[in-house]
């Protein structure tokens, strides 16, 4: 069902390789494949081109009248978990606010992630100026140039040692290759990267995550492994009492 819904959006997707697309689509999980629209699909292609030359790609998209820019991220994976960690980090620290995203790894030869936000800073769009700065500490920090603590704490900012959560619950039956982290609580300045911080502490890879946010509150899905599969069924409560205490701080 997955190949013929990507062969229907190649012939709509005039003008590209279709060799090029298959492969893209075939390295990025079910739910992408499905839920992505197919002008989207076509520009992460053109991301992914620009990303041979360069070492992190950053587009922000401010659509006339919103009060939101989009923000999209593509740049090589890291085989250490931390990636979405490092990358809501600067964000953070350069007074990012994120309300909505959702965050892919490609298997390739060299895992990429895929990220787009909707994020605002002081509500209101992002600027050039900002946009400049966000690369360059995206570049720093994700070649290994610079700790994300370290620009957290040149940037004035330091954040807290957890979070309050008001409910977490990790799921095996919703995804074959992923376990399913879902944490919800209440909104706050660096929310997004003091969770993924927290899963990553305890050795878990995330491929993919939906965030969404409104009315103070932050609902996520992390899909994660843990080395090279899901959590096993067995040890989902212990674990979630792990995540829990590392939420917690």
């Amino acid at each position: 069902a997955g190949e013929v819904l990507v062969r229907r959006k190649l012939e709509v997707l005039q003008g590209r390789n279709e060799a090029a697309v298959l492969k893209h689509c075939g390295a990025m999980p079910s739910g992408y494949v499905l839920n992505t629209p197919l002008e989207e699909i076509a520009f992460h292609l053109q991301l992914l081109e620009r990303l041979e030359a360069e070492t992190v790609v950053l587009d922000v998209y401010n659509r006339p009248g919103d009060d939101y820019s989009e923000l999209t991220i593509c740049a090589p994976d890291d085989p250490q978990p931390g990636t979405l960690a490092r990358i809501t980090g600067v964000l953070y620290g350069c007074g990012v606010d994120i309300h909505r995203a959702q965050a892919f790894t490609m298997q390739r030869e060299r895992p990429v992630v895929l990220d787009t936000l909707r994020v605002r800073s002081q509500r209101m769009p992002i600027s050039e100026n900002r946009a400049r700065r966000i690369r360059a500490a995206l570049v720093r920090v994700l070649a290994g140039g610079e700790d994300v603590e370290a620009f957290l704490a040149r940037s004035g900012i330091s954040p807290a040692g957890g979070i309050m959560i008001d409910a977490i619950d990790l799921r095996n039956d919703l995804s074959e290759e992923h376990t399913v982290v879902h944490v919800v609580a209440p909104d706050l300045q660096g929310l997004l990267y003091l969770m993924t911080r927290a899963l990553s502490r305890c050795g878990l890879h995330i491929h993919s995550a939906k965030v969404a946010t409104w009315n103070g509150r932050a609902e996520n899905n992390f899909y994660v492994t843990a080395g090279s599969g899901p959590i096993p069924a067995a040890h989902l409560d212990r674990w979630t009492g792990r995540l829990r205490a590392a939420l917690a701080g």
